[in-house]
């Protein structure tokens, strides 16, 4: 079964009598099993239409995602008056004393002023440690703690053998599990250290290691 009718009014545009955008049209069969999806193309002949799929991954609400669950304290603060040398400074220590991620935004405050805001994700417990980091660098007189549930995909750490040019040897992955398939997630580092010895693009060295590693890891 194939619904389209449903979809046309969103992709269809008048003034330029034609679709644009994408849109996932999912196919079942009859026991209502997920087959897969695809990008809507449109040809016209005449007063006809014509609709093309394209097959690819399934979107993501028809996956079936095991989450575990941690709660993490959130730790943040603003700020309008720090350079982007010292808020680099201030993630790299962050990040290197532990936290689990540390990310600046920016804002517009009173009176128009531009300012940031520095959030760390850390485990329960060290709100006062990374509180007492981001006093230190940016200067900032206080700073707010939240607690969140964060929703982890299962992942775990496996060592495979690459080759990649003259390269060979064994690299680090991350393997997750989403739906009934597998996301492989090269070592940015390692993949970095190989592109510069060989002269191969970043994000060909991270397609080739995702595809040797696909054929090695099997099942989660």
């Amino acid at each position: 079964m194939i619904v389209i009718k449903e979809f046309l009014s969103t992709l269809f545009c008048p003034k330029q009598d034609r679709f644009c955008g994408r849109i996932l049209i999912v196919f079942y069969q009859r026991d209502w099993k997920f087959i897969g999806e695809g990008t809507i193309l449109k040809r016209s002949l005449g007063s006809l239409q014509f609709l093309d799929f394209l097959v690819s991954e399934p979107p993501a609400k028809y996956l079936r995602i095991d989450f575990e669950k941690d709660v993490v304290t959130i730790v943040e603060t603003n700020v309008d008056d720090v350079t982007g040398e010292i808020l680099a400074r201030t993630i790299e220590r962050l990040m290197k004393e532990g936290a689990f991620d540390a990310t600046v935004s920016e804002f517009q405050g009173k009176k128009g002023r531009i300012g940031q805001t520095v959030r760390v994700v850390c485990a329960k417990g060290s709100e006062e440690k990374f509180g007492k980091i981001l006093v230190e660098e940016t200067g900032t007189l206080g700073v707010k703690t939240t607690e969140w549930t964060r929703l982890i995909v299962p992942r775990r750490t496996v060592s495979i053998s690459a080759t990649i040019g003259k390269f060979h040897g064994n690299l680090n992955v991350k393997v997750s599990k989403i739906g009934s398939g597998l996301r492989i997630k090269p070592e940015l580092e390692e993949a970095k250290k190989i592109s510069d010895s060989e002269n191969i693009p970043l994000r060909q060295v991270m397609e080739m290691i995702s595809q040797q590693a696909l054929a090695q890891v099997g099942s989660f």
